[in-house]
């Protein structure tokens, strides 16, 4: 009998201690020394876990119905179908086809012209939260009786937009519960929202509510443009190896969610991602590096204390964001590709919360289509960043999310230099 089982203590487990040792470092990330400490004891904790087989990293993907790299759609949605198909049936029907071929619910929506919702305004779901807008130039109230479609958290979505000639365009895209029918889900999300906490309490914050990191590929402050990797850890005490290991996590886990995105994902959206970063720019967009991880291929990540490496596996694109209770008011944001991604790994609501129910607050609202998607843990989003967009108001509730948007900056960034000059 050791020591510490002599004297009453539990037995350190690597598996247990590691998943402990993330639990305690959520919950104390406003406390420098402790955090500090903890940050250490989050990369012994790593060094201790098991690595995961061959077969048990096959087990792994097989359950998450993904492969890690592969860059080939798994769903095809047909949208010129959908045109003919509306020519000779009303939406209804369209919609009772995509849902049995699917899966997916489907909504048609008219086009809402441009300039007819403006910037900065701050989005409120209750008339009753008009106290609590901060925006010096006022609001929007979203919901039915404004003309606004709510998806529930729990419906999976394909919302698309119909202009005045009858054509149509996917505007949003809504998967619940991702991974779906998977063992391993829980654990996933749990440790996606761990790293999410860590990364985002750790970098700069934005200057909107809640907290924002980025990590690849960026242009630096608004006041000082220079293109490089991003270079946000806001403690100077942190080690280049507790850095390093953050940087790991964080390509980990935002190459994990690329991987599901082509799982779930129509094909019309993925191939269009794909051949903008493959042929849009002089050369290839580069795949995912920081100023800690070189470039190349691989990445890995610590699931419930066993480390899955892909050491050959292409890694996710260059942008990477992760945010943590953020909330945003009205905005568009200039990019190089139409499509941005967004993957929710958790959401916490108040215990006491002066909203109706714990599905308000901090929702996604498309100014576009004027939808609603309600937030929730598992939910994959599509969305157009160049559309005006924003979050509601969130009244305490803390979503946390991993994210991609390929921008217009770092797209002229890239094209300004060679493949060659990043280092």
């Amino acid at each position: 009998m050791t020591a510490a089982a002599s004297k009453g203590f539990p037995v350190k487990k690597p598996a247990q201690w590691s998943l402990f040792i993330r639990d305690v470092f959520c919950i104390v990330q406003h406390l420098p020394i402790l955090k500090e400490r903890l940050g250490e004891l989050c990369l012994e904790a790593k060094q201790a876990d098991h690595t995961a087989s061959h077969q048990e990293r096959r087990h792994l993907f097989a359950s998450l119905g993904a492969r890690p790299g592969d860059e080939q759609p798994s769903v095809k949605f047909g949208l010129a179908i959908l045109e003919t198909m509306l020519q000779t049936m009303d939406d209804a029907a369209a919609s009772a086809f995509v849902k049995e071929s699917f899966g997916l619910e489907l909504v048609i929506r008219d086009d809402t012209p441009k300039g007819t919702f403006k910037r900065c305004y701050d989005i409120i779901e209750l008339a009753a939260q008009v106290d609590d807008v901060k925006s010096k130039h006022g609001y929007y109230l979203v919901n039915e009786n404004t003309g606004f479609y709510r998806i529930p958290h729990h419906t999976s979505m394909i919302v698309v937009i119909k202009d005045a000639t009858g054509k149509l365009a996917l505007q949003n895209v809504v998967i619940r519960e991702a991974p779906q029918q998977s063992p391993v889900r829980p654990k996933l999300l749990k440790w996606l929202t761990a790293v999410v906490q860590e990364a985002c309490y750790e970098r700069r914050d934005p200057y909107h509510p809640g907290k924002m990191a980025q990590i690849g590929l960026n242009m630096g402050a608004h006041h000082d443009r220079s293109f490089g990797y991003a270079v946000s850890f806001t403690r100077k005490s942190l080690s280049s190896e507790d850095r390093k290991r953050q940087d790991e996590e964080l390509i980990g886990g935002l190459s994990l969610f690329w991987a599901l995105l082509w799982n779930y994902m129509p094909a019309e959206i993925m191939e269009e991602v794909r051949d903008k970063m493959q042929n849009g720019a002089e050369y290839p967009y580069p795949t995912m590096a920081t100023a800690h991880i070189e470039r190349g291929c691989g990445f890995s990540f610590d699931l419930d204390g066993t480390i899955f490496q892909f050491k050959t596996a292409k890694r996710c694109p260059p942008e990477g964001i992760v945010t943590a209770g953020y909330q945003s008011w009205t905005h568009l944001d200039p990019v190089h590709i139409r499509w941005g991604f967004a993957f929710c790994v958790g959401r916490t609501v108040p215990a006491r919360s002066s909203l109706p129910s714990r599905h308000f607050g901090g929702n996604f609202v498309d100014f576009h289509s004027k939808v609603i998607v309600e937030q929730d843990s598992g939910t994959l989003l599509a969305f157009a960043p160049g559309d005006m967009h924003a979050t509601t108001l969130k009244a305490g509730v803390e979503n946390y999310i991993l994210a991609f948007c390929a921008t217009q900056r770092v797209f002229d960034g890239l094209n300004a230099l060679d493949s060659n000059q990043l280092s």
